[in-house]
């Protein structure tokens, strides 16, 4: 665990913060948004969380712990970026006047702050913040521990993921004793699919495709699906535990075609893959086994690219392990 003592000081030095998670916010960048502000407020600091866009419904349900700034903050104020290290990553409707602190947990990547507090060992950005939490002295109440706790358990897959330690245990237990109710948490973040999303997971899983006998497996989600069933965009992404179920899969992608024309993809590893090293090679980034990028390129264009290119991740990896995977 890096040395927290130096970030802490900074932050009992300073009065006036903004605390930005990165561009379409998920638990963990909203939560540990949320989370920061609110134990910098009880620090007697002035603290709020800014992001302009429309929050997806999947984590509204933290807007009852905290309010989130959707106008532009007075001057003056020092920004900390969480859960992403460069100012690149947030909403492009954010001018960040100082950047000045980041907090993130994300692997190779390259601060545009001051300060930095990265930890790729850390099971989300929300670990990082709680023990912040705990070298400010400031105890968790309910509010804060929900917030850290969504992140926490949204970015660990409810604590299942590789990326789950004593210590990522440690801290959600303390979380626990502060009042956080599990059943409400898991339930906003895993059981509000709507009928419309139902619809188009079916479509999505109907044309699901798999290569290298099922080592790899990829998933389409088109703007004609999104005609058809009435989604929303950020419903894509419904299938990508659908596709972790599937047993042979070491590494599983999503396409999403978007109605700005962009391609996003998620890539998935089961364990062996890096496919962080994949993202980054399209200008992505994220996490060794979970990672991201987006193409300027027409969709069919996109899936080749990153096929064959992860195609050949796969056959390079394992070449090595042949005669173990021949017995799982």
């Amino acid at each position: 665990m890096p040395d927290l003592g130096p970030i802490a000081e900074a932050l009992l030095a300073n009065d006036h913060y903004v605390v930005c998670p990165h561009q379409n916010p998920d638990p963990d960048g909203l939560g540990s948004a949320m989370g920061l502000a609110l134990i910098l407020r009880r620090l007697g600091k002035q603290a709020e969380v800014y992001t302009p866009e429309a929050l997806s419904p999947y984590v509204q349900f933290l807007l009852n712990y905290c309010a989130v700034r959707t106008e532009p903050p007075a001057s003056g104020a020092r920004f900390i970026l969480v859960d992403c290290a460069e100012v690149s990553r947030v909403s492009p409707g954010i001018e960040v006047t100082h950047p000045w602190l980041c907090i993130d947990h994300h692997v190779h990547v390259t601060p545009s702050t001051e300060l930095a507090l990265i930890d790729p060992t850390a099971g989300a950005t929300a670990q990082l913040v709680a023990q912040l939490a705990e070298v400010l002295g400031v105890p968790f109440d309910t509010a804060i521990a929900t917030c850290l706790y969504a992140g926490l358990s949204e970015d660990t897959g409810q604590f299942v993921y590789s990326n789950t330690s004593p210590e990522t245990h440690r801290i959600a237990s303390l979380l626990l004793a502060a009042g956080v109710k599990t059943d409400v948490v898991f339930h906003q973040l895993n059981n509000r699919r709507s009928f419309p999303a139902t619809h188009l997971l079916g479509l999505m899983l109907s044309v699901v495709q798999s290569d290298l006998d099922g080592l790899l497996v990829w998933a389409v989600g088109t703007q004609k699906m999104i005609e058809a069933t009435s989604a929303q965009e950020e419903d894509f992404n419904l299938i990508v535990d659908e596709m972790r179920a599937i047993g042979s899969a070491e590494a599983y992608l999503l396409f999403k075609e978007m109605s700005s024309g962009e391609i996003k993809v998620s890539l998935r590893s089961r364990g062996r893959l890096d496919v962080n090293a994949i993202a980054r090679r399209f200008g992505g980034g994220g996490h060794i086994l979970a990672s991201g990028c987006s193409l300027q390129l027409p969709l069919n264009e996109a899936i080749l690219v990153v096929i064959n290119d992860t195609r050949a991740a796969l056959i390079e990896t394992f070449a090595l392990v042949k005669p173990v995977l021949a017995n799982t």
